[in-house]
């Protein structure tokens, strides 16, 4: 029987810029490797030692790296299965990340601390298969914005092309946006967009996005559609899709909800005989 000491599956890809993989590794030492593009991981279970940049550093559940372009990667000390997620962001897309950030060159710390970074990255890591491309790309562009320009880089006000791009998500709700819609329509590029629009409104394009298909949808509820219907009507991927996202929100199932409006409704006629 063949000793695999890795197994690499490919979960997502974000268009040409980035792919997402999950990663099973046994043994004491599996074989060395090469980044092919700016690479962050996410250890679920089990420890090792990398050595990366002249040491050995730890790396234990919980913990995420950041490794650069082209750089080789050893592991030892792993004596159990660990499982591992990783984002390789292209180089191309590295390069133009760079210069449109107008960045010196990749960040060189090796473990990901900042919060915000880590929770970009941890949202982008657990996307479900059903997530939008948009969502992808959003999150992909914040963990980039984070981690070449830091925390504090400023945000132009531009109300006007936060107008646009408000007018845009609500008038195209029901369909598949991209992030290259929203930049034609801001004149702005993917990192300052997303920052000007939490700025002006303390959400992500994205996040309005979904947050006006569910105001969409509980006003289609009132009306007696269908969840299925509602569900296409307002760009969901399906009644699933629309109940997870309105659970989390107004804290309960579209069916419950239409339930409560058809009580109210017949309580009221009820008064009105």
């Amino acid at each position: 029987m063949v000793h695999i000491a890795r197994q690499l599956r490919v979960r997502r890809c974000i268009g040409d810029r980035a792919r997402i993989f999950h990663v099973q590794e046994r043994g004491e030492a599996p074989p060395p490797l090469v980044t092919e593009g700016l690479s962050f991981g996410w250890r679920e279970s089990g420890s090792s030692e990398t050595f990366y940049e002249g040491q050995w550093r730890p790396v234990t559940p919980g913990r995420m790296v950041c490794v650069l372009p082209d750089h080789a990667v050893r592991k030892r000390g792993q004596c159990e299965v660990s499982r591992h997620r990783v984002l390789v962001v292209d180089p191309a897309h590295v390069e133009e990340a760079l210069e449109t950030l107008e960045a010196r060159g990749p960040h060189p710390a090796f473990y990901v601390e900042r919060p915000s970074q880590r929770a970009t990255l941890g949202a982008l890591l657990t996307l479900e298969g059903g997530d939008e491309e948009l969502h992808a790309e959003t999150l992909l562009a914040q963990l980039l914005d984070e981690h070449f320009g830091g925390p504090n880089r400023r945000a132009p006000r531009a109300p006007a092309r936060m107008r646009a791009v408000r007018e845009l998500l609500r008038d195209r709700c029901a369909e598949s946006l991209t992030m290259d819609d929203l930049v034609e329509a801001s004149g702005l590029d993917r990192y300052r967009l997303i920052r000007s629009f939490k700025r002006a409104h303390g959400v992500t394009p994205f996040h309005y996005l979904r947050l006006v298909r569910l105001a969409r949808a509980r006003r289609l509820l009132h009306t007696g559609q269908r969840a299925t219907a509602v569900a296409l009507a307002t760009g969901f991927s399906d009644q699933s899709h629309l109940t997870r996202s309105f659970g989390r929100v107004y804290g309960i199932t579209p069916a419950a909800y239409q339930r409560e409006v058809g009580a109210l409704v017949r309580g009221a006629e009820d008064d009105g005989e």
